[in-house]
C-alpha cells in the first residue's frame, strides 16, 4: 500500500474517497489505514489497481472482499495534478 500513500513529490495532495453504490465520501489517510488494518485483522483479501484517471492524474483503487466473496469496502485514491 505504500505506493499510493506516499506523499507526492510535487507537493500536491492526495484525495482518498470511500466509494460504493450510493456512497462517495472523502476520508482521511488515517481512516483509510485503520480500515485496511481492520480488514487485515479479519483476514479479508485486499486488492489494488493503480493507473491513471481520465485527466492523467495517478489513480489507485483498493477494494476489500469479505469471506463470502462480496466487496465490503472500496476506496479511490487520487493524486494531485501532474
Amino acid at each position: 500500500m505504500t505506493l499510493h500513500l506516499a506523499k507526492p513529490s510535487d507537493g500536491s495532495t492526495q484525495t482518498i474517497r470511500e466509494v460504493g453504490w450510493r456512497l462517495r465520501k472523502e476520508i482521511t489517510q488515517e481512516a483509510y489505514q485503520a480500515d485496511m488494518a481492520h480488514a487485515e485483522r479479519l483476514e479479508f483479501p485486499t486488492y489494488e489497481w493503480a493507473g491513471e484517471a481520465r485527466d492523467g492524474r495517478p489513480l489507485a483503487v483498493t477494494w476489500v472482499v469479505g469471506l463470502a466473496g462480496s466487496i465490503v469496502a472500496a476506496y479511490e485514491i487520487q493524486g494531485g495534478a501532474s
